[in-house]
């Protein structure tokens, strides 16, 4: 959630995610998705973003192995791998921890350069994004559609409404609806 007394940053033209500021904002989304919302909304004063100093990784237990966390880079703009779970490692097909967004994307963004600015807005604003839609990212998926929710958080040590990280879910979806 952005802070109250700072404007958001436009959401970009060709957007294929949603901003969110509540749960509503996401339709239809997976529980675990959900949980992190909610989880994340504890780990926040008013006005500010969450913090990782409130992060407690042991209170999702059942979701680390699909969650994911961005290291913001803000001069120049880019992201880092701070954490990928399990499921994430084996969904991508390799550890992308340490490595740089757009390094491990270079090919794809050079085709779409679209695939930063939803971290680029969240950056930015502050504000959570959710996405619900084909599957984009790696070359070799047997998954179809991908849901996944990113949560702009402050570094436990710094600004209040500066985005130092993001916590990420993904949640995979089969050609036939189930969870993969």
């Amino acid at each position: 959630m952005p802070p109250e007394n700072e404007s958001a940053a436009a959401l970009p033209e060709s957007a294929d995610f949603l901003a969110v500021q509540a749960a509503c904002d996401m339709p239809d989304a997976h529980p675990m998705v959900l949980e992190l919302w909610h989880y994340a909304q504890t780990c926040r004063a008013p006005g500010e973003l969450p913090t990782r100093k409130l992060f407690d990784p042991a209170a999702l237990a059942k979701l680390l192995s699909r969650l994911w966390i961005l290291d913001v880079l803000h001069d120049p703009f880019d992201l880092r791998y701070r954490l990928a779970g399990t499921h994430i490692v084996q969904t991508i097909g390799f550890d992308p921890t340490g490595r740089v967004f757009s390094d491990i994307m270079a090919e794809r963004i050079a085709t779409n350069p679209a695939l930063m600015a939803r971290h680029r807005y969240m950056a930015d604003s502050g504000t959570a994004t959710w996405r619900l839609g084909p599957a984009r990212h790696w070359k070799s998926m047997d998954f179809k559609t991908v849901e996944n929710l990113c949560v702009p958080f402050a570094a436990a040590d710094g600004a209040p409404t500066q985005v130092a990280q993001m916590v990420c879910i993904s949640v995979c979806y089969r050609a036939d609806g189930s969870v993969f």
